[in-house]
């Protein structure tokens, strides 16, 4: 009685792997994923939205006339998580197979400027094929795309140009320094707009004559209408100088 139970049982998980596995795989939808993530300057950004545009194109049309046979967005908020995952299904992939684009749409900061990198995934009969970056020579890989597909800005950036003459003053025993518009400018501000740089302390490394060689500028930041369009890549800066000796 006993062998005949166990016959019966091992009988019935036979028939569970010759059945229902079988049937379970072919019921299973094969689904595939790209994770992108936005950057500026290498590092991705604390309390910030992306938008990422999604558009689909058959494979076989024109690349430069191809209208897209749908188009999504992603938005990617930081401050919830630092990537986002698009998943492909084998219900949108037609014979022919698609190509889906990614790029940068927009960002809640308007400091930053998208690079203009378009980001391209090719699906051909369910299987994610290759994919391939505007900004690099050639394709990547399937496999490089495990740890996510960076889409990057970078911030409309302010920079400060030093004279390359020497900053003067006569001796007078202090080692403050006064600079004029003529020993530093801004760089990277479009024509027009009302962006000023201003410091909170100048200062040279020595007060006596001969010993001093430079001036350390401390406290920059910017002023003007239009200042909170730019960000101001650097909060110091040092130029070279002297201080001669007062005449008697």
């Amino acid at each position: 009685m006993k062998m005949a139970r166990r016959f019966i049982s091992l009988f019935i998980i036979v028939l569970m792997f010759i059945f229902v596995f079988p049937v379970s795989a072919e019921n299973t939808e094969p689904v595939y994923s790209v994770t992108f993530k936005s950057t500026v300057g290498g590092s991705i950004p604390e309390n910030c939205k992306f938008d990422i545009a999604v558009k689909c194109f058959e494979m076989d049309e024109s690349a430069e006339n191809a209208e897209p046979v749908f188009t999504d967005k992603l938005v990617l908020d930081t401050s919830v998580a630092q990537s986002i995952t698009y998943t492909f299904k084998n219900s949108e992939v037609t014979a022919g197979g698609v190509y889906y684009q990614f790029s940068i749409a927009g960002t809640s900061n308007e400091l930053m400027v998208a690079d203009n990198r378009v980001i391209t995934v090719y699906l051909c009969s369910a299987e994610l094929i290759k994919t391939a970056d505007s900004n690099a020579e050639g394709e990547m890989p399937y496999d490089d795309i495990a740890s996510g597909l960076a889409l990057s800005f970078e911030y409309k950036c302010a920079t400060i140009a030093v004279a390359s003459k020497t900053v003067s003053k006569v001796y007078d025993g202090t080692t403050e320094a006064k600079l004029t518009s003529d020993d530093y400018k801004l760089t990277g501000i479009a024509e027009g707009l009302d962006v000023k740089l201003q410091y909170t302390e100048a200062a040279y490394n020595s007060a006596e004559v001969g010993k001093a060689s430079k001036i350390t500028v401390k406290g920059l930041s910017l002023t003007g209408a239009d200042a909170a369009k730019y960000k101001l890549m650097t909060e110091k800066c040092e130029c070279t100088a002297e201080i001669t000796a007062r005449t008697v």
